[in-house]
């Protein structure tokens, strides 16, 4: 139900001009998530990776409170070149909840830039 409902927010926010970053469900922890990136360079590591250590979900689950609610679009019309991030997780609820950004440029929303920079700290 939580992929539905976050799927109607989100082409809703698209409609409108922008993505918006959901909110953690109260009172639930990351348990686990596959994470990977993508640019249009030669020989860029594109590969899946699964993160289950627990300092590095809470650091991504404080991001996410963080910037709760805030623009996942990057407003870099025509820029190409940039960083797709994909992931999905798991909540301790069981839920699931995925996201994708692009960051591309000077002008993107703070928390693309942060997530960008996390992820690829990890790989």
């Amino acid at each position: 139900m939580r992929k539905i409902l976050a799927a109607l927010v989100i082409v809703s926010a698209m409609a409108l001009g922008g993505c918006a970053q959901q909110t953690p469900p109260s009172g639930t922890t990351i348990t686990e998530m596959t994470h990977s990136q993508s640019k249009a360079v030669p020989n860029f590591d594109s590969s899946e990776q699964v993160e289950k250590d627990p300092a590095r979900l809470a650091e991504f689950q404080a991001l996410l409170e963080g910037h709760a609610g805030e623009s996942t679009d990057d407003r870099s019309d025509g820029c190409t070149g940039g960083t797709t991030t994909d992931l999905s997780w798991v909540w301790s609820d069981r839920t699931t909840d995925t996201l994708s950004t692009y960051r591309c440029g000077q002008d993107a929303p703070d928390f693309v830039v942060e997530l960008t920079e996390l992820i690829a700290s990890w790989r």
